[in-house]
């Protein structure tokens, strides 16, 4: 607001007096010149001649040249060979058969069995029994399905009718 007030008070002292404008005028942009100057001669001030002493500077030797070359020659050559190892290794990532991007199990729409939900149950119940029996570990859900899938029961069937069955035994 101050700055304001007072161009409208330089303004209004234009209007009275053209020449005592045109002098304000002239000392604003010397004083505006001078400010810009003033970093540029402290940069030039701040610049001195070194004051220590300064040691010749000896050329290494040709040995010497040629003994720091072969131990660049010597790390890159070594970094070299971890990068090609890198590389090799991520390619061989790249091309390994994943389990994911094995072949999916086919997925069947319709049983070819007739009763199919009552054919799961007496599945998973042998299975069970079976790993019981001979003090197996339980199979699990996957093998199931996978045995009932082999019986030519959908997989949609088998998912949901084990999960049928597996509720009412409290497994």
């Amino acid at each position: 607001m101050a700055n304001r007030s007072n161009r409208r008070a330089q303004a209004a002292q234009a209007a009275i007096d053209p020449q005592a404008s045109a002098d304000a005028i002239i000392a604003e942009q010397a004083a505006i010149q001078a400010a810009e100057q003033a970093p540029q001669a402290a940069e030039q001030a701040a610049i001195v001649a070194w004051p220590f002493p300064r040691s010749p500077i000896e050329a290494p030797s040709a040995e010497e040249i040629e003994a720091e070359q072969a131990e660049e020659n010597e790390a890159l050559a070594m970094a070299q060979r971890r990068a090609d190892a890198i590389a090799n290794a991520m390619l061989a990532a790249e091309n390994a058969p994943s389990n994911r991007s094995a072949a999916k199990k086919e997925y069947i729409h319709r049983s070819s069995i007739l009763k199919p939900t009552k054919k799961v149950w007496a599945i998973a119940d042998a299975m069970i029994a079976h790993a019981d029996e001979n003090n197996l570990p339980r199979p699990s859900r996957a093998e199931i399905i996978a045995e009932c899938i082999d019986r030519g029961i959908a997989s949609g069937t088998s998912a949901t009718q084990y999960q049928a069955w597996k509720k009412a035994m409290g497994y």
